[in-house]
């Protein structure tokens, strides 16, 4: 079939009404020959493709049909067909497939702008209902990024400006009213999308496009249309939207003399209309107007307008604002103005030192440089440097040369740390109390992250000198510094840490309080980012390292007090130190365990005190039980799934099957997303394999997504095992829905197995045939990729079979793939024969 894939081949079947017969078939093969066929006629023929395709409109696969169509025809060649894909936009069957029809508008709206016009319209039709907004505020159908729509709206903007000003200026109207955030004081509100712009932006999304596009319309229009112009710009000036003024400014700037006066007008109605700018100057448009007009406004408007602008007042505070009437007043003929307006405007030259405002920055980024290159630094004395952190001593950056103070020159000194940390612990000694904390921070970091020292005294020495100050900047890095050295640390470093963890003031309350309030915070990260968090890590891994058991002994009598920490995310780190302690004294961790856990409901999903929680329940599974029943029963989504998880883990090595009974007995997500992990991962060495087989078939057929892709990860899980004793359980998840996302991960175990599994194979082949089939010549899609991998697949079981009867089943496979035109299956053919 690859090889009838061609114009001609097109026109011969059409003669024959061989494709409208297809098309109209029963047969999915049929029609699919149809579709291909087309595609391939589309770019030579479109509008006999189009007219085709249009007596199949009602069909549940149109949408596909022309999508596939629209992707070779020249569109430009057939109104027709522009008309099929105008309406099924409009109808919803392109959903999805917005960029393919934006790439397919880039073939025609240089030569039809106006039918660009029409497609934006349909595409990005704004309803005058509620919107779907995001979390800022903004329609998300217009945050989209794609390049050809930027193209495609700024060459339909160019090309066709009055059509494309007629359909786009309403629309962008009805989005800043979505969108509207009112403005403090009053005055034209702003919007989500187009009220913060700098000079020289650059549109990169769809709803940029579009505002750019109409500025670059209007101006177009004004050049052709002066009356047409004045039309769209007072719909404009009536609508209560700073964007839309920036608009009619912008374009009334580039008109000029011809229509002043009602720019003045426009002007004069208030002082919040001077405030319309950029993000970097508030007040820039209204001066590009006035300089434009300002020579030809009669006296009497020059003086309402000097009067507006003189001592200026902000509209949201009422504060005077120098900067903004320097601007707005120096925008005007200095010739003309009168006696009281030019003293104000040298008195504002004088104060602002300098003969004209500056002009609006474009948006940039940058880092701040350290204020003594890493070059250089390489190159200072201890003395040099200890004279540097004395200069350097404090948080500021001097724009001008873009240097930083002493927050940049801290990772300098990290660096060099960690290049040469005996010296710069040595160094540490002289460090006094004054310096910035940055400093210490950094240079404990730097030892933290060093390779190990031979002789590490000068290290602890550096940690005792900085512990001793008792600062929270130096104290979280305590611990880090000493990492690698876990079995060497002496036991007053021990105590520092585990005062650290006791008594320090970090985290404060309020920030217990912000961790306490959002329950979806990761635990740990916000634990080890604190003093008493890090603190508790570092025990615990000094605990693992225990020569001897006298650390055990300086921390264990804590143990209470440390897991009854007021933070939840100190509590996440302490659940470390107590699994640490498990083999120095297991019943006092099970005590502070019961402690631990006297505290809301998400800390139990937490991974270290997951890990605890399992332990101890190795041990004692009864015991566990009042936990498990917890988690299960939670508000919290995040604690039912761990509870699934530990279910499944009861059930399948603990021979405690009443937790993971009424987790399939249910139809909780969570829980069962958490079981169906849990079941994947143990399958091959869970002491009830069977209970996990039957479990992951009812996972792989859950409605619930992600409950089903938790279930596939079975596939990973089965790497490198034999396959041939689990062929019950890959069978029943390709049978299932869970077959899509497990398919990548599938491939890659099927093609590593260690032992014979060409059924698994050709199962595998006949799914993907059945799910992915219509996608698999797509290379835009996942199905083209998996396609190779499957006739390789393929191939190999072919070379092995030995049963004439296999050897057909597989051959229809490679032919089924090829009819489909499945991406590199040829070539995977190939390379068999060549082999």
């Amino acid at each position: 079939m690859n090889a009838l894939r061609g114009p001609k081949w097109f026109r011969r079947a059409d003669d024959e009404a061989a494709i409208d017969d297809w098309l109209s078939s029963a047969d999915a093969r049929e029609q699919e020959w149809a579709v291909q066929l087309m595609g391939a006629g589309a770019a030579e023929f479109p509008d006999r493709a189009a007219r085709l395709l249009a007596l199949h409109t009602a069909h549940p696969q149109f949408g596909s049909w022309l999508a596939w169509i629209v992707r070779f025809a020249k569109v430009s060649g057939s109104r027709l067909l522009f008309d099929l894909l105008l309406g099924a936009l409009r109808a919803g069957h392109l959903a999805g497939r917005e960029h393919l029809v934006w790439l397919a508008a880039e073939d025609f709206v240089d030569e039809h702008p106006t039918w660009a016009v029409e497609l934006i319209d349909a595409q990005l039709a704004v309803p005058s209902g509620p919107l779907h907004l995001d979390d800022r505020g903004r329609m998300t159908a217009l945050t989209v990024r794609d390049r050809s729509a930027v193209e495609v709206i700024t060459a339909a903007a160019l090309g066709a400006p009055a059509e494309y000003c007629a359909q786009v200026l309403p629309m962008l109207l009805r989005v800043m009213a979505a969108t509207a955030v009112p403005r403090q004081g009053g005055g034209p509100a702003y919007d989500g999308h187009f009220a913060y712009r700098y000079p020289g932006d650059h549109p990169d999304d769809l709803a940029g496009a579009l505002y750019h596009g109409a500025a670059a319309a209007l101006q177009a229009v004004a050049e052709r249309d002066l009356a047409g112009a004045r039309r769209l710009l007072a719909q404009l000036a009536a609508a209560p939207f700073e964007a839309a003024f920036w608009l009619v400014y912008r374009t009334l700037s580039s008109i000029g003399a011809p229509l002043a006066p009602w720019s003045a007008e426009l002007l004069l109605r208030g002082t919040h209309r001077l405030f319309v700018g950029y993000a970097s100057h508030s007040t820039w448009g209204a001066r590009d107007l006035l300089v434009a007009i300002g020579d030809v406004l009669p006296d009497d408007t020059l003086a309402d307008l000097e009067r507006l602008i003189l001592h200026l007042r902000l509209p949201y505070n009422g504060e005077l604002s120098p900067w903004h009437e320097f601007a707005l007043l120096s925008a005007l003929p200095e010739d003309r103005l009168s006696t009281p307006a030019g003293r104000r405007l040298d008195e504002l030259r004088r104060l602002l030192s300098r003969m004209e405002p500056e002009a609006p920055q474009a948006m940039t980024v940058g880092f701040a440089r350290s204020p003594i290159p890493s070059e250089s630094a390489r190159q200072m004395s201890d003395d040099q440097w200890l004279a540097a952190l004395k200069k350097h001593s404090q948080d500021r950056t001097d724009w001008s040369t873009g240097t930083g103070g002493a927050y940049e020159l801290s990772h300098v000194l990290h660096s060099a740390t960690e290049q040469d940390p005996t010296r710069f612990a040595r160094l540490a000694l002289r460090i006094d109390a004054g310096t910035h904390p940055a400093y210490g921070s950094s240079l404990l970091r730097g030892l933290g992250d060093a390779k190990q020292l031979d002789a590490p005294a000068p290290l602890f020495a550096a940690v005792r000198h900085f512990a001793r100050g008792r600062k929270p900047a130096h104290d979280r890095w305590l611990g880090w510094a000493v990492r690698r050295h876990l079995d060497a640390v002496p036991l007053d470093l021990v105590e520092v840490l585990l005062r650290c963890a006791l008594d320090s003031g970090d985290p404060t309350p309020a920030a217990t309080a912000a961790v306490l309030e959002d329950v979806n915070r990761d635990l740990v990260t916000s634990g080890i980012n604190t003093v008493r968090g890090t603190a508790a890590e570092s025990l615990g891994n000094l605990l693992l390292a225990d020569p001897d058991g006298g650390r055990a002994a300086l921390v264990l009598p804590h143990l209470d007090q440390l897991a009854a920490d007021p933070s939840l995310a100190v509590r996440a780190c302490v659940a470390h130190l107590l699994h640490a302690a498990l083999r120095h004294d297991r019943d006092t961790v099970a005590r502070a365990f019961d402690v631990l856990v006297q505290a809301p409901d998400p800390l139990l999903a937490s991974p270290f005190v997951l890990r605890l929680f399992v332990a101890l329940c190795h041990g004692d599974p009864v015991a566990g039980h009042p936990v498990i029943h917890r988690m299960l029963h939670s508000e919290a989504a995040s604690v039912r799934k761990a509870g699934g998880q530990v279910a499944a883990l009861a059930a399948l090595d603990w021979e405690t099957n009443e937790f993971l009974a009424a987790v399939l007995s249910g139809n909780d997500g969570a829980r069962m997303q958490g079981a169906a992990e849990v079941c994947a991962q143990r399958l091959t060495h869970a002491g009830d394999a069977a209970l996990a087989h039957h479990a992951l078939v009812r996972f792989f057929h859950h409605p619930d997504e992600d409950v089903r892709e938790a279930a596939a990860t079975v596939a990973v899980a089965l790497r490198g095992h034999r396959l041939v004793p689990v062929r019950a359980t890959l069978n029943a998840l390709m049978e299932s829905r869970a077959f899509e996302p497990a398919l990548p991960q599938l491939l890659i175990t099927l093609d590593d197995a260690p032992d014979r599994i060409d059924e698994l194979a050709l199962t595998c082949a006949r799914r993907f045939l059945e799910v992915f089939g219509k996608d698999a010549a797509d290379i835009r899609t996942r199905a083209a990729a998996d396609a190779h991998h499957i006739g390789e697949l393929l191939v190999r079981a072919h070379a092995r079979a030995t049963p004439r009867v296999r050897r057909t089943e597989i051959l229809d496979l490679l032919d089924g793939l090829l009819l489909k035109g499945a991406f590199g299956v040829t070539e995977a053919i190939t390379a068999a024969d060549r082999d």
